[in-house]
Order: C-alpha cells, then structure tokens, then sequence
C-alpha cells in the first residue's frame, strides 16, 4: 500500500520491487525447507 502511495515521486517503484524480492526469498527458502522437511527456524521473525 505504502508502494502505491509514494509511486508518484518515484521512490514506490524501489520500495515494490524491495517488497517483490523479500516475498520471493522467504518463499524459496520456506519451500526449500519444507522439501528437506525442516522447519522454520524463527517463526517469528520477518527477516530472511
């Protein structure tokens, strides 16, 4: 939402595609950990 908001001057289209990266690691990695059967490491954390 944020991303949408500020598009106007520019800094949206950085802050969508910093959003389209960190959605896209996480999901890898989520699904590379549920292949070896692992779990989460910290759940709770919204990092890497």
């Amino acid at each position: 939402m944020i991303s949408a908001v500020t598009m106007m001057i520019m800094i949206g289209m950085l802050l969508a595609l910093a959003t389209v990266v960190w959605f896209l690691i996480r999901t890898i990695k989520g699904f590379m950990l549920a292949n070896d059967g692992k779990p989460v490491a910290d759940p709770e954390t919204w990092l890497w």
